[in-house]
């Protein structure tokens, strides 16, 4: 689907090949694709990954975090999730539901700073316990009701204002925080979701500030899909994410 836009200031692309994981060991294929994104970030290329579960999120972060290094300690990461999920839940092995919890481990373990805002939160898709536990890590989210009903000006207001108190934003797009009938291809569709226009809007203020550092777009499952409508939504996203700043 993104091969069938126009390129649209995008003068250079390339594929950096595929991450797969046929044996279950999925843990395992997260450190793979943490040391393919290091590799990217390392020539100076802002990598955008195309998934997959939403696990690909843990592997995208621990990539960004393996080409800062020692660096790490003198920057402040925001992590922006648009998602219908927290995807924090306590699970014996990984799962695309645990990966922020796997990330907030991750920075305990490394002592900094867990910095997560999530803008399309569904009270339904998520139960009592994941919200104590949001609450708990001290998570910032906007749920879908409140995106609905809140001005796009007073959000990008908001969002703006994070932006500014850090040095990097990694940006991730589970597609089911979009309503059902725009993201059909996904494991859960959303029986109300995020506008669209609104999750570009933010998105575009995102790549604005200069501080995006490395993306991905996750839960795109053709099985699924209807017409297409995911994928193309999911390409018209990634051409939005690789304009210049």
């Amino acid at each position: 689907m993104l091969a069938n836009l126009p390129a649209h200031r995008i003068t250079q692309l390339a594929d950096a090949g595929n991450i797969d994981c046929h044996d279950g060991n999925l843990e395992q294929a997260q450190q793979r694709l943490a040391g393919k994104i290091a590799d990217v970030m390392a020539q100076g290329v802002f990598p955008l990954v195309l998934g997959g579960g939403h696990e690909v999120a843990y592997g995208s972060f621990l990539g960004i975090m393996r080409h800062l290094g020692r660096s790490m300690s003198q920057r402040k990461l925001l992590i922006v999730n648009f998602d219908a999920h927290f995807d924090l839940r306590e699970a014996e092995r990984s799962t695309s539901g645990t990966p922020f919890k796997q990330i907030a481990e991750w920075c305990e373990w490394a002592d900094v700073g867990f910095h997560y805002l999530c803008f399309g939160i569904s009270q339904l898709g998520n139960t009592p316990a994941l919200f104590t536990r949001a609450q708990q890590l001290g998570v910032e989210y906007v749920s879908d009701t409140d995106v609905a009903t809140r001005s796009l000006a007073e959000l990008d207001a908001q969002l703006r204002l994070r932006l500014e108190d850090v040095t990097d934003v990694y940006l991730t797009i589970d597609l089911d925080v979009l309503p059902g009938e725009k993201a059909p291809g996904v494991s859960a569709p959303a029986a109300f979701g995020m506008a669209l226009e609104k999750v570009e809007k933010l998105v575009s203020s995102i790549r604005a500030s200069g501080k995006l550092i490395a993306a991905d777009i996750a839960e795109c499952n053709p099985v699924y899909d209807r017409d297409g409508m995911t994928a193309k939504v999911a390409a018209r996203l990634a051409h939005l994410i690789l304009q210049p700043a």
